[in-house]
């Protein structure tokens, strides 16, 4: 993926992404109807709640590091806001899908069509843990399916209320910038799996699995063949992780679970253990 104007775009792209950029500041807030269940996802949504003040927490943590990332970077604001209309766009879409009953059938049709499983969309919420990763891995596998949804005629009639359904259609450039980003989400999604099972003890793996997801964000934000704009979120995803590493350093409790649950002598993790 190549930096610059994306020229699969049509001429009317401005109009699009002002289209997408209203459901943003939703996106972002977490409206009341964005909670709502996706074909189970939401089964155990006590669990994989952030809690408020945390949430606000992290939120100014990643202010501070992105400010200072920004002195440092050749990331303009076009560039971010490229990246923004992008998941915007891809979540307004999911929405719009999972809020129509109409518009799942039509999806399931062209699953058919385009040899994929008739599969639901899911539908990212801002307070809940990895849902981008899996809003994202989902679409790019209904990649097809989708684009054709949102071209049909029917959903983009003059004559219909609301938001033409093409003013959603994500350019190349997104997809391709979707498909980078979604194989390094997916790390952070089995990481919290992983530590999410129950009737096990697990603090001995807590700073195993940091090492691990330190170790492959390093490795992708020195990858010259990802997107710019994937490089430095994931730069900055680094600096929040390492912040949070720190504060292992506060409780003995880590170390001594580590001594007390040693990994059997198989010799160096691999980084693929997810």
């Amino acid at each position: 993926v190549t930096r610059g104007e994306d020229t699969d775009e049509s001429s009317d792209e401005d109009d699009d992404e002002r289209s997408a950029n209203e459901d943003e500041d939703s996106f972002e807030n977490g409206d009341e109807d964005e909670r709502g269940d996706d074909e189970g996802e939401d089964e155990d949504a006590d669990e994989y709640e952030l809690d408020p003040d945390q949430a606000a927490s992290d939120a100014l943590t990643i202010d501070k590091l992105e400010a200072k990332a920004r002195k440092s970077s050749n990331i303009s604001e076009n560039d971010l806001k490229f990246g923004r209309t992008t998941l915007s766009k891809l979540h307004s879409l999911t929405k719009r899908i999972h809020n129509s009953p109409t518009l799942t059938d039509d999806l399931a049709e062209l699953c058919k069509k385009h040899d994929r499983k008739p599969l639901k969309v899911i539908k990212s919420v801002p307070t809940r843990w990895n849902s981008v990763a899996m809003e994202s891995k989902r679409a790019i596998y209904l990649r097809a399916p989708l684009d054709s949804l949102v071209t049909l005629p029917r959903h983009n009639s003059t004559r219909g209320r609301g938001r033409k359904l093409k003013s959603l259609k994500l350019s190349q450039m997104q997809w391709q910038m979707l498909e980078q980003l979604a194989p390094i989400l997916s790390h952070f999604l089995n990481a919290t799996e992983r530590m999410s099972v129950s009737k096990q003890p697990l603090l001995h793996n807590v700073i195993l699995i940091i090492n691990i997801l330190e170790a492959m964000l390093k490795k992708a934000a020195n990858d010259t063949n990802l997107h710019p704009l994937v490089r430095y979120g994931v730069t900055l995803g680094r600096d929040v992780l390492n912040k949070y590493y720190s504060k292992t350093d506060e409780s003995i409790m880590y170390r001594c679970a580590i001594h007390e649950f040693p990994l059997p002598p198989r010799g160096p993790i691999q980084l693929t253990m997810f």
